[in-house]
């Protein structure tokens, strides 16, 4: 077996983070000995130190100075894996840059300045393995996260594996956007397969594992993101705004200004969920049902037999001050989250100043908290449909709070930080795709468009009528009546709104594939659950991590033969 190294660089939008990972990998003459299983991938470490390191700020903060991402951001980080890779295995370690949604929000060409820039910085001062610049030095989309996401959380919980017939759902969100992935087997799925992705894992036998997963993204749905477009909101709706605007979801006389304008907390939770809901754009139209929130078509999600994991945003305004992270409860949680925003603010910075809150708390995180800890709230449930706990609390079995209370014991989301003392990130799943690819399994670590349906085959034999149709159409809305027009209309854009997918392979190159068109752990204990009809049992250990999500019903998991 061969060790390997890979360094990959998560360029964020407030900072860059590098990490070095190392696998094992086999030749073809040994195959036939190895196990049926993934590749054992695991963070570079030194006398237990992780081979990890991060500078700030983004990447993207280089939009006005491209020349110098090179020496005054990636430097640092490169200099460090230097160091930790052996120097005689340098020209076999693969260097991934991937950015995110800060990077997402510049301009495009802004975007292939900054990152032609980069790369040609990495070739030029070390000798790491660059071989294609434009798919190893990139921005990624949100989907692209999403499975990243979804790749590591199930791998680091044991459900990507030919013995397990369950995988978990996943939830991130940042600061700019918010992403969900999910298993959905085309044969529960089937009148959604054309909206769904087929990956393929090489296993060390040279067989494969195969999932149908459900992606997409919201950009401008993150945290901070949709802090701004709250304080617009807020703004074009005042009368005068000169005056001190009262804001619901800042602590009670917390006096401060943005945008030119003044601003006074009221701590008010109940009006602030209720001036948040617009944020989610909810009456924003889909070119298809089910519509979630802002405009994006979402399959059903059954929460009965999948449980979802939330991290980043969903874990550290769960977790940092009000000690929730883990089994979410709702109740308790939004009366902690109330209760805390209610407080004068001077109390608040008090506490702070104390060290009542995590090490990783600070003044500017407190100020944005009441926000952030209610868009959470107002995005799984408003949003993402997670149920809700029931409260067990005397007297708040319905609480007034703008958001339905569903009975049930049963809660289908936990945040998690770490899983089996494994930090969750999105680059493991990147790691994965690209360990599981190996030269004898080319191909088996990607995206491939999933089987068709009966209904894209019959489609795809009329594709050629179809293109007649809309050749003669304006002929026809010449003739047709008002009403026949519309009609005409919505049959030809759903021939319109079919056009080809870009999908990422496990060396990050892309390839088109047939789509449809733009539809596009503070872990705490285990709760205590009534009879449920889920069909998971989630594991915290003694020590408050994750160990694993078993389920109790078995799914056929497809072959892994070779």
């Amino acid at each position: 077996m061969k060790k390997n190294y890979g360094i990959f660089l998560d360029a964020g939008s407030s900072g860059t983070r590098l990490q070095v990972y190392v696998w094992d990998s086999a030749g073809s003459s040994q195959l036939e000995v190895l196990p049926a299983e993934l590749p054992q991938i695991a963070m570079g470490s030194t006398d237990g130190k992780e081979w990890t390191t991060k500078t700030n700020p983004g990447i993207a903060s280089f939009s006005s100075k491209p020349t110098s991402v090179g020496k005054d951001h990636l430097k640092k980080l490169l200099d460090f894996a230097a160091k930790v890779i052996p120097e005689s295995e340098y020209q076999d370690t693969p260097v991934f840059l991937s950015a995110t949604a800060g990077m997402r929000l510049l301009p495009k060409k802004q975007q292939e300045i900054i990152l032609s820039n980069a790369c040609s910085y990495i070739q030029d001062n070390y000798n790491f393995k660059l071989d294609d610049c434009d798919s190893m030095i990139r921005v990624i989309d949100g989907k692209t996260e999403g499975l990243y996401g979804w790749l590591a959380v199930n791998y680091l919980l044991g459900h990507l594996d030919p013995k397990s017939n369950q995988t978990v759902g996943f939830l991130d969100m940042g600061g700019a956007s918010a992403q969900v992935a999910f298993e959905a087997p085309v044969e529960k799925y089937s009148n959604y397969s054309d909206v769904l992705s087929h990956i393929q894992l090489g296993l060390l036998n040279g067989g494969h594992l195969d999932y149908d997963v459900f992606l997409t993204t919201w950009l401008g749905f993150g945290a901070n993101e949709a802090r701004r477009r709250y304080y617009e909101q807020l703004l074009s709706s005042a009368r005068d705004k000169s005056e001190t605007l009262s804001d619901p979801c800042s602590h009670k006389n917390h006096h401060f200004s943005m945008n030119g304008a003044s601003f006074v907390g009221t701590g008010d939770i109940q009006k602030c969920v209720s001036q948040m809901n617009p944020l989610l754009q909810k009456t924003l139209p889909c070119n298809r049902d089910p519509c979630l929130f802002g405009g994006v078509h979402v399959p059903p999600i059954d929460f009965n037999s999948t449980e979802f994991i939330g991290v980043s945003e969903f874990w550290h305004n769960t977790h940092d001050v009000f000690d929730m992270g883990g089994k979410y409860h709702f109740p308790s949680y939004y009366e902690k989250v109330a209760d805390f925003c209610s407080q004068d603010w001077d109390s608040v910075l008090q506490q702070y100043k104390e060290g009542n809150f995590a090490k990783a708390m600070s003044e500017g995180k407190l100020k944005k908290l009441c926000f952030k800890a209610t868009w959470v709230m107002s995005v799984l449930h408003e949003g993402f449909g997670v149920p809700k706990s029931n409260s067990t609390i005397q007297g708040h079995d319905n609480l007034e709070d703008g958001l339905n209370v569903i009975p049930s014991f049963h809660s289908s989301f936990s945040s998690v930080n770490k899983i089996e003392g494994s930090e969750v990130s999105w680059t493991l799943g990147q790691v994965l795709l690209y360990a599981s690819n190996d030269v004898s399994r080319k191909g088996f670590a990607t995206l491939v468009p999933v089987r068709p349906s009966s209904n894209e085959l019959v489609f795809s034999i009329f594709w050629k009528a179809a293109l007649v149709l809309l050749g003669v159409s304006s002929l026809l809305l010449l003739i047709f009546s008002r009403k026949q027009r519309h009609k005409l209309r919505s049959m030809v854009r759903r021939f319109q709104d079919k056009k080809y997918r870009t999908v990422m392979t496990a060396t990050g190159a892309y390839e088109e594939v047939y789509e449809p068109a733009k539809d596009d752990v503070e872990l705490g204990p285990v709760l205590p659950r009534s009879k449920s009809t889920s069909n998971f049992t989630t594991i915290i250990n003694s020590s408050g991590v994750l160990s694993r999500t078993v389920s109790r019903e078995r799914i056929p998991r497809p072959s892994t033969e070779r």
